[in-house]
């Protein structure tokens, strides 16, 4: 069964990525039943995944597997280089740019040139054994390790010429540059220091030995990072 639950929290961090908290509340049936969880982020770290069940209001039931895998970057990245050649393609192919289909084919080009691997999704596959039909909520938590979603601060400065007094007003700036959308989420901000640089890879430069042995996960570094946050900001 394919399943969305919506995000109801993220803890952003100030260098990159955070932790992502879904919930959606589910009907099983007894017996064995598989959930797979739609549009995760290629970027989430399998090493920090954790599922729970929460609110069991009846039944009995227990997790019974997580699995959990992301895509293969050598695949994704030749798809997406693909993808580029074809919009070049298009652009030198099309006489017409300001024609009705203009936006369109603005739009498709776009979209090609800026996706990565981040873009694509990962899958989470979780299964629960019932012994009698059960209702509870399912949580999901898990990082996403995306440099393009990071928050900083602002300082906004007002002088009054009359009185010669400042009012300052400081803000949290968020930004979102991947493909997926979060909307209607408890925002949390966490003071984060990165152990070493990141670069556009984010934290993904193991992604092919870890492809190469799939269930065996090699860690990556966030969880060391983690050690060195410091603050967390309601």
């Amino acid at each position: 069964m394919r399943i969305n639950p919506p995000c109801k929290k993220f803890v952003i961090f100030s260098g990159g990525g955070g932790l992502i908290s879904r919930s959606q509340v589910v009907e099983v049936p007894a017996g064995q039943t598989t959930f797979e969880i739609s549009e995760v982020p290629a970027s989430f770290d399998p090493n920090t995944t954790t599922v729970e069940l929460l609110d069991i209001t009846m039944g009995d039931v227990e997790l019974s597997q997580t699995d959990v895998r992301r895509p293969d970057k050598r695949i994704v990245d030749s798809f997406i280089q693909r993808e580029k050649t074809a919009s070049d393609s298009i652009i030198q192919a099309s006489t017409d740019l300001r024609g009705s289909n203009r936006d369109r084919i603005i739009q498709i080009c776009e979209s090609a040139y800026y996706r990565r691997y981040e873009d694509m999704s990962g899958t989470i596959t979780v299964s629960i054994s019932a012994k009698m039909p059960s209702k509870f909520t399912l949580q999901i938590n898990y990082f996403i390790e995306d440099t393009r979603i990071k928050w900083k601060p602002t300082i906004h400065v007002n002088i009054n010429e009359q009185t010669k007094k400042a009012h300052i007003e400081g803000y949290l700036m968020v930004m979102n540059n991947s493909d997926f959308n979060f909307e209607n989420v408890e925002l949390q901000f966490a003071e984060f220091d990165l152990v070493r640089e990141v670069g556009e890879e984010g934290f993904l430069d193991n992604i092919e030995e870890e492809q190469a042995v799939q269930t065996e996960m090699p860690k990556t570094k966030m969880l060391q990072n983690l050690r060195r946050m410091k603050n967390l900001i309601q």
